[in-house]
């Protein structure tokens, strides 16, 4: 379509490679390997490398920002998340195939909330109250995408607090792709 394109490919930390693309030098988005999202939050790089791209594919919910105490951390991912009173949700474009998804949650607040994959039944997570507690963080092994999109409803069930969520991760279980020579 004549738009530049360009693409980045390497490794990241935590033992993945990411192939990136940009068009007409906009945001980069993954079109194979893993996808982490800052969530409320701008781009970042960890101590290791392991990149988190700006907070993006959300509906509902608004950004905040928080005064995280790193004693578990070695960044500041949890000084930004993306909260609700009552619920948000992720629809991120991935390839076809199986994820390791991970959500990660900090909040001075504690708070119970459920989470439903692609419209699946909805399990309960257990977010911790206080900002010096290790980040809450809800594995969510061999996660199915077949549809090119990983929807993630994140809604709060207790009394008290709001939905949170400070970081989004897939990893694909395996990747497979053919290089031409």
């Amino acid at each position: 379509n004549g738009q530049p394109v360009r693409y980045v490919f390497g490794p990241e930390g935590r033992n993945s490679f990411t192939i990136r693309r940009s068009v007409n030098g906009g945001p980069f988005t993954s079109l194979l390997g893993s996808v982490r999202l800052n969530a409320g939050g701008p781009l970042l790089s960890e101590i290791d490398g392991t990149l988190w791209a700006e907070d993006a594919h959300f509906v509902g919910g608004a950004p905040f920002t928080q005064n995280y105490t790193y004693g578990f951390s070695n960044t500041t991912l949890n000084d930004t998340g993306r909260g609700d009173p009552t619920g948000f949700t992720y629809a991120v474009p991935l390839a076809n195939g199986v994820y390791d998804v991970t959500l990660r949650a900090a909040t001075a607040t504690a708070v119970t909330q459920s989470v439903a994959v692609n419209g699946g039944a909805a399990q309960s997570w257990s977010v911790a109250a206080g900002l010096n507690a290790a980040e809450k963080q809800l594995a969510l092994p061999r996660v199915s995408v077949d549809t090119g999109l990983l929807s993630t409803a994140i809604t709060k069930t207790s009394a008290a607090g709001s939905a949170v969520l400070t970081a989004f991760e897939a990893v694909p279980v395996e990747t497979t792709f053919t290089a031409l020579r």
